[in-house]
């Protein structure tokens, strides 16, 4: 009796185990390798090419947080945020790669430029300032989100 109650505690141990292990390969949606490698390549795909930046002064963005003009985040254009908000892929807190004049970083989408052309980002003083002075008042350059 006490073999058989020890078998089935080692075979129940090695099912959790082997489902933990399962589940974490597949990813949270059940998501295997070739569904990261789609992702990835739809990546590739989105990247904005001859994008318009400009720069603003950040506070209370309408992701619903606050940021400073240190902070490397941005404001998406208004036709990308509201898509991104009504097809259920919401922008708020993503992080997109930007690159301008031989250099390039990342920086995180908290608010919603109303001004901004379809593709164009709005940059925080900070972030705008690390590629080029503010005096240039317009930048056009790449982005992609990370």
């Amino acid at each position: 009796m006490r073999t058989t109650y020890v078998t089935t505690v080692f075979a129940l141990f090695f099912a959790a185990l082997f489902g933990v292990v399962s589940a974490a390969h597949t990813g949270p949606r059940g998501a295997g390798h070739k569904d990261v490698i789609r992702r990835s390549r739809q990546t590739e795909v989105a990247k904005r090419d001859s994008m318009r930046f400009t720069y603003y002064v950040v506070g209370l963005g309408a992701c619903g947080g606050f940021s400073n003009p240190g902070q490397f985040v941005v404001a998406l254009n208004a036709p990308e945020f509201d898509q991104g908000k009504s097809s259920g892929n919401d922008p708020c807190w993503k992080m997109v790669t930007i690159w301008y004049g031989g250099k390039s970083t990342q920086a995180q989408v908290v608010d919603r430029c109303a001004g901004c052309p379809e593709g164009g980002l709005d940059f925080s003083i900070g972030l705008f300032s690390f590629f080029s002075t503010l005096g240039a008042g317009v930048l056009y350059g790449n982005w992609y989100y990370s």
